[in-house]
């Protein structure tokens, strides 16, 4: 991803974190549809897996294939306020679903 790219993820997390009370949490498809309008990124409907735990969750890709998910944060302290992440790495694959949705329609 470019610099630039980044930089405008990051402008765009902040906008979010100030009209979205409680952000992230709950907020992923607002944030998703946000990043869509904004930078194009496909918006992604699936599943997101914590352990046992399954949860619709709405995030990017990139025409890449890179994931972006501004709200990935709301299942655990441990992923980063802006998760990028190729949709081959091992946290793609652990987490992220999005085979259950695909043929449903927003």
């Amino acid at each position: 991803m470019e610099k630039s790219d980044f930089a405008e993820l990051e402008r765009i997390r902040n906008e979010l974190s100030r009209k979205f009370f409680g952000f992230p949490e709950g907020c992923c498809c607002g944030s998703a549809v946000r990043i869509n309008d904004l930078l194009g990124y496909e918006l992604v409907r699936g599943k997101f897996h914590l352990g046992e735990r399954q949860f619709v969750h709405y995030w990017n890709e990139t025409p890449n294939g890179e994931i972006v998910d501004l709200t990935a944060r709301q299942f655990s302290p441990e992923f980063p306020e802006i998760l990028v992440t190729s949709r081959h790495s091992d946290l793609a694959k652990n987490h992220y679903d999005n085979a259950y949705f695909r043929d449903m329609p927003l």
